[in-house]
């Protein structure tokens, strides 16, 4: 099961209220991949071990950086790393039940 279908199953099952923002369907604008690049490097945020990123021409792979990585996920949002929670102005990324139920359980 995917990372970011496994947050949700799991956030509905304890019955916790969330907002889900699906950036793959409804796309990453320059305004959201700024604030994703303020919070995480884009090392974190670029999914390399997608179809996304395997698709991708060597060149685009091997200049990655802040710039491209910023190109790479407004053109194609499915590239970025899923779930990313914003819990009390804290983010994180990916899914750990540990992790997320100390943050939303306290």
């Amino acid at each position: 099961m995917r990372q970011d279908k496994k947050a949700r199953v799991w956030l509905s099952n304890h019955g916790l209220q969330y907002k889900f923002y699906n950036y793959k369907s409804d796309g990453c604008d320059e305004k959201l991949a700024a604030t994703l690049l303020q919070h995480f490097t884009y090392h974190e945020l670029i999914n390399k071990r997608g179809t996304t990123w395997r698709k991708l021409p060597e060149n685009l792979k091997t200049s990655l950086n802040v710039k491209v990585a910023k190109e790479l996920m407004t053109s194609q949002p499915s590239i970025i790393v899923r779930p990313i929670f914003k819990i009390d102005e804290e983010w994180s990324l990916g899914f750990s039940e540990d992790l997320i139920s100390k943050k939303v359980m306290s």
